[in-house]
C-alpha cells in the first residue's frame, strides 16, 4: 500500500510533446531525489532489519507513504507574517514504511531512522497526556502528530506503530526536513489506521500545529502546505 502527500501528475498534455513523435511509456514514481523506488526499498530493508520479529509480513502488506521537501523561490521568513511566498515541492522526499503494532503492544510507536542509525525512538501513542516532548529531538515530529491527531479525531484507539524512516530531504540545508516528516508520517498514519475526513490543507495546519507544540517552533504554514498540497507537474 503506497501513499503520497503529493497530489498525482496532470493528466494534460504537456506543452513540450511532440504530437508526431510515439509516447514513450513514463516511469512513475513518487517523487524521490534518486529515484523515489530507491528510496522506499531502503526504507523497506531499514523496517525488515530493525524489527526482525516481522521478517514473515509480506512486502504488500506495508503501508509506505511519503512527503516532499521545498525549495522557496520568493518570500523568505514571510510566510508568517501573512506575506507572499512562492514555493515548489521537490523531488526529493521523506519516506515512512511500517505496520500497526501489535495487538499486545498497540499502545506504543517504535521508529528507526536512517539518519541515526542504531537507534529505535519509543514512545505511548494512546494518550495525549502521555505524549512529552523528549530527546531525541527529531522524535517529537512524529511525536506531536501522533498527538495532534488524536486530538482532532478524538480518537480513543492508539495509533502505535512500528515503522522505518528514510529521507533524502538534508537537514539544516533550509529544504524543510521536518516539514516533510510531519507530513510524511501523518501521511503514513492517515493510511495505515484508515483515518477519513482529513483535507490537505487540515493535515497541513495540524503538522504546523504538530511543530508549534511539540518542537518549541513558531513556523509559519508555507512548508507543510507546500509539503501536503504540491502538485506533481
Amino acid at each position: 500500500m503506497l501513499r503520497s502527500a503529493l497530489i498525482p501528475d496532470s493528466t494534460l498534455p504537456s506543452a513540450l510533446e511532440n504530437p508526431r513523435e510515439p509516447k514513450k511509456k513514463k516511469q512513475k514514481t513518487m517523487a524521490g531525489s534518486d529515484s523515489s523506488d530507491v528510496v522506499v526499498e531502503e526504507a523497506v530493508a531499514l523496517f525488515y532489519a530493525t524489527f526482525k520479529q516481522h521478517q514473515a509480513v509480506p512486502r504488500e502488506a506495508l503501508t509506505i507513504a511519503c512527503a516532499p521537501g521545498r525549495v522557496n523561490l520568493i518570500g523568505e521568513h514571510t510566510d508568517y507574517n501573512d506575506g507572499f511566498v512562492c514555493p515548489l515541492a521537490l523531488d526529493k522526499t521523506t519516506v515512512v514504511v511500517g505496520i500497526r503494532a501489535p495487538q499486545d503492544d498497540a499502545a506504543t510507536t517504535q521508529l528507526a531512522s536512517a539518519s541515526f542509525p542504531g537507534e529505535v525512538l519509543s514512545f505511548a501513542a494512546d494518550s495525549v497526556e502521555q505524549l512529552e516532548k523528549t530527546q531525541p529531538s527529531w522524535g517529537n515530529y512524529p511525536k506531536g502528530v501522533t498527538a495532534v491527531y488524536l486530538k482532532h479525531l478524538q480518537r480513543k484507539a492508539p495509533l502505535g506503530v512500528h515503522a522505518a524512516v528514510v529521507s533524502r530531504v538534508p537537514f539544516g540545508s533550509g529544504l524543510s526536513s521536518s516539514a516533510a516528516l510531519e507530513v510524511g508520517y501523518a501521511t503514513f498514519l492517515e493510511s495505515l489506521f484508515e483515518l477519513q475526513g482529513i483535507s490537505p490543507i487540515q493535515k497541513a495546519l495540524l503538522c504546523q500545529q504538530a511543530e508549534h507544540e511539540y518542537c518549541n517552533v513558531p513556523c509559519g504554514i508555507m512548508d507543510q502546505f507546500i509539503s501536503s498540497c504540491g502538485q506533481k507537474d
